[in-house]
């Protein structure tokens, strides 16, 4: 891993400091942008040709910014005067989707369900019995009774009508038993997925 050896000296910008180079080439392309690793006849680290030296430089990337590098035997070394402007000199950087962009910010993922859609019925079962609006099975009174009996769907039922409506086609088991209430919600439902499909 590249690093300083020490702090900066933002006093003194030409002031040496000692860098630990990288041993392998371990950044991604977009941070590279022209810069290269260890080019023919030249000792491991990153590299940055230079036009007007017509030679390789060496290069750091160092606390998200590009170095030029001093060679002294077997050390290296740079100074804030060595640093490479942003992008300058076709240079690269991390994306912002990187991690280790100053400005990266982790995507919030939502958490998977195993199941698409819970429905809670609990608190409409007692009003799906009385109202013929929300029931599904005094709606089906309704209309079976009123195509049986030849009178028009829009004639108003009054509510003792309508309990016996149901009573009459309903199942034989007593209103407000666990089948009933099963069997409510599991219409609910099944209505409820067939609205959200047609949604979609």
């Amino acid at each position: 891993m590249a690093l300083f050896k020490c702090s900066l000296d933002p006093i003194n910008p030409t002031a040496l400091i000692g860098v630990n180079r990288r041993t392998t080439p371990d950044l991604s392309s977009h941070v590279l942008g022209d810069v290269v690793w260890q080019p023919q006849g030249y000792e491991p680290g990153y590299y940055l040709w230079i036009d007007h030296r017509r030679s390789y430089i060496p290069v750091e990337f160092l606390e998200h910014s590009w170095y030029f590098l001093v060679a002294s035997n077997e050390f290296y070394f740079t100074s804030l005067e060595d640093r490479i402007l942003f992008l300058q000199d076709n240079t690269g950087y991390w994306f912002t989707t990187n991690p280790q962009h100053p400005e990266y910010k982790a995507p919030v993922e939502a958490e998977a369900s195993s199941s698409a859609l819970t429905l809670n019925t609990s608190n409409l079962l007692g009003l799906l019995i009385r109202d013929p609006a929300l029931s599904p099975f005094v709606t089906v009174c309704s209309s079976s009774s009123s195509n049986q009996g030849g009178s028009s769907s829009s004639e108003s039922v009054s509510p003792e009508g309508q309990e016996d409506q149901l009573r009459t086609v309903a199942p034989t088991h007593t209103p407000g038993t666990p089948l009933e209430f099963r069997q409510e919600a599991d219409v609910l439902a099944g209505v409820l997925e067939h609205i959200l499909d047609i949604e979609d």
